[in-house]
């Protein structure tokens, strides 16, 4: 009678678990950054309430991330008014930037290695919500899927709707 397992058996047992982590780890990525992108459109869209909000106050919409009445954390704030918007970095290297007709959140996300680039926008002209993709950094069937997962359309943002992006999808609730 043998006492433990052979080398054999031991590699057998590591190729299996490598086998298993090689097939579940992209599933998982691809999870998290649908969460990722969730948590985004979540934040456009009560950014988009809140400016209506602001409109129906005010007469205009907002310029600033101040003039919101929600609270939301941000790593640094920077403004550009020359240029028309101001951007706020978010505590995981995404952007939220405020432009005169609309809000983008930002995908970006240049400090960490991800292959992921997608913005999700949302246009005052009238208050739809667009996902955009780009296929300059990473595969932008990546992208696309995480904007359909979202429930996105393909079709045309309204004029003076900024998007920047190679496809756009209209996300509907």
């Amino acid at each position: 009678m043998k006492n433990g397992f052979t080398l054999i058996e031991l590699l057998v047992v590591v190729l299996i678990i490598g086998i298993l982590a090689a097939v579940a780890l992209p599933k998982y990525l691809r999870t998290a950054e649908r969460t990722r992108a969730v948590r985004g459109l979540t934040m456009v869209k009560a950014l988009g309430d809140s400016a209506r909000r602001y409109y129906l106050e005010n007469g205009s919409y907002p310029q600033k991330f101040q003039d919101f009445d929600i609270f939301y954390t941000v790593k640094s704030l920077s403004t550009s008014m020359d240029a028309g918007y101001e951007r706020a970095l978010m505590d995981n290297s995404d952007d939220l930037w405020i432009y005169p007709d609309n809000i983008l959140f930002d995908r970006n996300n240049q400090a960490q290695s991800s292959q992921y680039r997608y913005i999700i926008t949302y246009c005052y002209s009238d208050g739809s919500i667009w996902c955009g993709t780009r296929g300059a950094k990473g595969n932008n069937k990546d992208n696309t899927e995480i904007c359909v997962s979202l429930g996105g359309k393909a079709g045309t943002p309204p004029a003076g709707c900024q998007t920047y992006r190679d496809a756009n999808y209209k996300l509907s609730f």
